[in-house]
């Protein structure tokens, strides 16, 4: 007897640019009201020191087939905001981003492989930090939980 259940994703948000500081608060609580508490964050200070990154998940686990809807919201929200924000999922494999365009599939930027993280050449500096992949793991381990809580995986 086979399922044709689909496993969710867990949503992940990167606030890379706020053109006004001021406004990331503000920012933050949309999020939150679009899509939930977030139940990882994590602030990314790049290399030069500039622009803190702030990266979120949130609690409530997304259909995948709803990926382009979120997608076209965070346009949205990027135009309301002056922002410039990324959008992924963490499924059972890997970690993915959203091609801002219409058609494309999702860029692999991290793949769990024997516990661990191997992040895919090419993959945007950010994935490569060590507190990067340690957010990741533990979104992970946390998408992991919230399956087996809906008989969704097994141990």
């Amino acid at each position: 007897m086979s399922s044709n259940r689909t496993i969710p994703a867990k949503l992940f948000i990167g606030i890379l640019k706020v053109k006004d500081l001021h406004l990331k608060e503000q920012l933050e609580e949309r999020l939150t009201s679009d899509f939930g508490p977030p139940d990882h964050r994590m602030i990314l200070v790049p290399s030069d020191g500039t622009i803190h990154r702030v990266f979120f998940s949130f609690d409530r686990l997304v259909a995948t087939e709803d990926l382009p809807k979120i997608r076209e919201l965070s346009r949205s929200i990027d135009q309301e905001f002056s922002s410039t924000m990324l959008v992924g999922f963490v499924d059972n494999r890997r970690v993915a981003l959203i091609p801002a365009s219409e058609i494309g599939q999702a860029e692999e930027m991290i793949r769990f492989k024997d516990g661990g993280i191997q992040v895919v050449p090419g993959a945007h500096p950010d994935f490569m930090t060590d507190t990067s992949q340690k957010f990741f793991l533990s979104m992970r381990k946390t998408f992991r939980a919230q399956l087996r809580s809906m008989c969704l995986l097994r141990r």
